[in-house]
Order: structure tokens, then sequence, then C-alpha cells
């Protein structure tokens, strides 16, 4: 039996980009992915969705959202 190997191509945005991915949102304010993506669907983190169920948010939306729900 061959062994087959599988090539991933890893695609890096730069360090600067303002976009994110839900993972990495989640990451940045140190909640999980399905936080994200709940409060995309109904908590009204800001949000842009490329396609059948790819989502992208910019770091402002995120940081706008989190501070929407600081309380004084």
């Amino acid at each position: 039996m061959g062994v087959l190997k599988l090539q991933r191509k890893v695609i890096t945005r730069p360090a600067d980009s303002p976009w994110m991915t839900p993972k990495e949102a989640g990451d940045y304010l140190g909640v999980s992915v399905d936080t994200i993506y709940r409060a995309c669907e109904t908590k009204g983190l800001r949000h842009t969705k490329l396609g059948h169920s790819t989502l992208r948010l910019r770091r402002e939306w995120v940081d706008a959202w989190a501070d929407s729900l600081a309380r004084s």
C-alpha cells in the first residue's frame, strides 16, 4: 500500500488586515467561536457573509459590539 500525502495550502492574510474569521474574533475576545456565530445571528454583531457559509468580521465591528455590551 502506498502512503497518501495530503498537502494543505496555507493562505495567510497580512497581520494588519482589518478582516477576521469567526475563530480569530473569538480568540481576540477570549470567547468561543460558537459565541461569535450566535452573536452574528441574533445579538447584532455586524458581519459580512461571503458565499453560503463564510463569515468575515472587521476588527472595529467586533470592538464596537463588545463595547456595546460593556456595563458602566
